[in-house]
């Protein structure tokens, strides 16, 4: 008459079972290998943005990194030397004799320089320290 193992369609709702549990389990590694592909994907991105935003930063950087600027040499004939600076200082002088128009030869000499707006002292108030600073 038969076997004792059971009905078919038991054997087949078993199998069905089988194929929905195997089709989830292929499903589920689809989703991690596409899970991990966009993860690289992701993280290769923002580190290939960001090396091309430090080679930009360095490559604009290079150019502006020229120094100080070279100084401009002057010849007396037998010499070379850089342009001499005067430093013309007068102690006890104040600045608004300037605007007051006692020294019109000073005035003269501020208009045809380079005279600074003021001065920071340095403490003690004296005139080699305060020329040394």
């Amino acid at each position: 008459d038969g076997s004792s193992t059971g009905d078919s369609t038991e054997r087949e709702d078993s199998g069905e079972a089988d194929r929905r549990r195997l089709n989830l389990v292929a499903q589920a590694r689809d989703s991690r290998g596409r899970s991990w592909r966009r993860w690289v994907f992701w993280h290769s991105l923002i580190a290939i943005g960001f090396a091309i935003l430090v080679l930009v930063a360095w490559k604009l950087s290079r150019n502006r990194r020229s120094g100080p600027p070279k100084q401009h040499l002057v010849s007396n004939g037998t010499a070379l030397f850089a342009p001499t600076t005067i430093i013309l200082s007068l102690d006890g002088f104040r600045a608004d004799f300037l605007q007051r128009g006692f020294t019109p030869r000073l005035n003269a000499l501020v208009k045809e320089g380079i005279s600074p707006q003021y001065m920071m002292p340095s403490f003690p108030s004296l005139t080699f320290p305060n020329h040394f600073t």
